[in-house]
């Protein structure tokens, strides 16, 4: 028999809900918040800088974002490398023949990158599911010290009118990339049959490190997601490339 919790978004019945229409499910994982926390480092020449020390004791899932040098803008894209392993954060800056100032913005999430997950699977429907609920019904849990009666999102550990990133599905490995020429890439295939794009996570261990790096599109990172897989390309260097992914529950271009 089928045990534990389950809870819809505000005006949304938990009981024809959508997976990306609920609020947590026991059976997925979410990712917790660990520690977060802004960095301002001076980089001059080829230099590794620790940005944060999480101590762990294992690899987590981890954001970063980075200021632009006139502070109008936050981006992920960077031409600094963002590493991580079982104890450190870590911004790598390459000798660019200068120094200057990187503003950093970090989340390190309380779990394990190097994990294998497959959520249980319910037929999605591309459509919002139809609900008769009109009351105002919900669940709302208030962080430490935080009052009950707040307006404030922040302020909620859970909140039935917004969103959460529940986990539906993540995975790990490695592949032995032949030397070029002239570039190489490390290129996985995950289906994930949601029928719909759903947001997505990248992580590569390359050959030269012993860190892990979060990647996108400033490092020469393409995803190509559709209703039923998500495929990841990213160049690299010639050697055994560890990979990490996690796709979420979450849609990528549909509400409700």
């Amino acid at each position: 028999m089928k045990t534990g919790i389950e809870a819809s978004l505000k005006n949304i019945d938990v009981k024809t809900a959508l997976d990306y229409q609920k609020l947590f499910s026991s059976e997925w994982p979410m990712l917790k918040i660990a520690f977060h926390g802004t960095a301002t480092v001076d980089l001059n020449g080829a230099a590794d800088v620790t940005l944060f020390t999480h101590g762990l004791g294992y690899v987590p899932v981890f954001l970063i974002w980075v200021q632009s040098n006139d502070g109008t803008e936050v981006t992920m894209n960077s031409i600094n490398q963002f590493k991580i392993d079982n104890d450190k954060l870590i911004c790598h800056q390459e000798d660019w023949g200068g120094a200057f100032e990187v503003t950093i913005f970090y989340y390190i999430f309380r779990h394990e990158l190097l994990t294998n997950f497959q959520a249980p699977f319910v037929e999605q429907n591309v459509k919002p599911a139809t609900s008769s609920m009109v009351s105002d019904v919900g669940i709302k849990i208030a962080l430490k010290g935080k009052n009950i009666k707040s307006t404030d999102p922040r302020d909620f550990v859970v909140h039935s009118s917004y969103k959460n990133l529940p986990i539906h599905q993540q995975g790990y490995g490695s592949q032995t990339i032949p030397a070029p020429p002239p570039f190489v890439s490390v290129d996985v295939t995950v289906y994930h049959n949601l029928g719909y794009a759903p947001l997505t996570f990248f992580y590569l261990k390359r050959a030269d490190q012993n860190y892990w790096e979060q990647i996108h599109s400033s490092l020469a990172m393409a995803v190509d997601l559709d209703s039923l897989k998500a495929h990841f390309v990213a160049l690299t260097a010639a050697g055994v490339q560890e990979y990490a992914y996690i796709i979420f529950k979450d849609p990528l271009t549909l509400g409700g």
